[in-house]
């Protein structure tokens, strides 16, 4: 795909990043089945992902775009090998996700509430993007709030909001 760069420079930077900013969030998009990408290719991006570590990842299967180099390229990975790749993927964060998030139980994490997702339930963001799920009503929106994580799935948290934990309303801090 032509990227400037190696795997090791990558690497590189990661655990410099990680270096200076311990609890450092990342997240990427990688296209499966790109024109000519081999399963020792592929092997390859997923030894990555499982190295790196991300605590998100946006998988999509390649599809011809005009006007990228790709487009030139032979479409030559079946439309059912990039599903399984996709798959194998998606699979593979899921679970990486779900322990990176169990380990946020018993914790407190800030969380700007920012959406109602029902009847006595609304909804944050930590610092680090976590979505957080947790009893509240439409007036918490736009509040931050100290919440005890209380439960963890792949994709988000819960939590309760301990008394007194919630700030007034005020823009979102930029961190």
């Amino acid at each position: 795909m032509r990227r400037g760069y190696t795997r090791r420079g990558y690497l590189e930077t990661i655990a410099l990043m990680r270096g200076r900013v311990p609890d450092l969030a990342l997240s990427s998009d990688v296209i499966a089945g790109y024109p000519g990408e081999t399963e020792e290719d592929f092997s390859s991006t997923v030894d990555l992902v499982n190295e790196v570590g991300y605590d998100g990842l946006f998988v999509f299967a390649y599809s011809p775009r005009p006007g990228t180099t790709a487009f030139r390229r032979q479409d030559d990975v079946p439309e059912e090998e990039k599903r399984r790749r996709v798959e194998v993927l998606n699979a593979q964060q899921q679970r990486a996700q779900r322990r990176r998030n169990a380990a946020h139980v018993g914790r407190r994490e800030r969380v700007l509430v920012d959406n109602v997702t029902g009847p006595g339930r609304v909804a944050g963001r930590t610092p680090h993007f976590r979505i957080v799920h947790l009893p509240g009503s439409a007036d918490m929106l736009g509040r931050t709030a100290e919440v005890e994580i209380t439960g963890a799935g792949s994709n988000s948290l819960t939590g309760k909001l301990p008394n007194g934990s919630l700030t007034e309303a005020s823009p979102a801090p930029i961190l």
